[in-house]
């Protein structure tokens, strides 16, 4: 009987699953804290964007037209910050102001007392008008490219769902599940011998065997001839 004693086949225990157990075990780790980081980062994005729409000394404003081109396109979303003096605007940055219902985005070109000259980049032709300071609402910090888009979509009840309601439920699920599971124990595989390795380990015995037994044989014949 063959050491198993059931299959017929010797068991050889080797190291390939820990080995591999622990492989697996690193890579889910990695992206475990991968995730985590990508998860981090948005979450910190998504906080400073919120913690600029809200606060007083903050704004956020869409362009809605190529006036300002190539420094502001289409849909992106200017971030500006309030200005509490005349002496925080300058020639060359770039202005949020009230005009009518409207609110425009121009680069300065001059300042003249409490008036501000203004100009869109697009055309380089000052305005036909000049903006009280009490008008400004902002001075430009900088902008998120084309977001603006994102944001009106994300407005309407398709896009809340789409973009907000059924992500935050992936990912809040994802990692509810990732912090609870329960990590799956390693065990050592038995990997059976082939046949070519069986039938060359009883070849071996067996031709040991043999030998012995020819061996006995001769011995015996060399001592009957001495007795006689």
């Amino acid at each position: 009987m063959l050491p198993d004693g059931k299959h017929g086949w010797p068991n050889l225990y080797t190291g390939i699953n820990e080995a591999q157990a622990g492989q697996r075990r690193n890579m889910k780790n990695t992206k475990r804290v991968i995730s985590y980081i990508i998860v981090g980062i948005f979450v910190i994005i998504a906080a400073a964007i919120l913690f600029l729409i809200l606060s007083p000394s903050y704004e956020a404003r869409i362009v809605r037209s190529e006036s300002m081109k190539p420094a502001l396109n289409l849909g992106d979303v200017v971030i500006m910050r309030s200005a509490t003096d005349i002496g925080d605007i300058e020639p060359g940055v770039v202005i949020g102001f009230e005009r009518g219902e409207e609110m425009i985005a121009h680069r300065v070109v001059s300042v003249e007392g409490e008036n501000i000259q203004t100009a869109g980049d697009a055309t380089g032709d000052p305005d036909p008008w000049l903006v009280p300071f009490s008008d400004v609402s902002g001075v430009y910090m900088f902008k998120v490219p084309y977001l603006g888009y994102v944001s009106k979509f994300t407005r309407t009840p398709v896009g809340w769902i789409l973009m907000v309601i059924i992500p935050g439920t992936l990912l809040m699920g994802y990692l509810v599940w990732d912090m609870f599971r329960k990590p799956k124990k390693a065990v050592p595989s038995r990997v059976k011998a082939g046949n070519s390795n069986s039938v060359s380990s009883a070849k071996a015995r067996g031709n040991n065997a043999g030998s012995s037994a020819k061996a006995g044989l001769r011995k015996e014949r060399r001592q009957r001839a001495t007795s006689r």
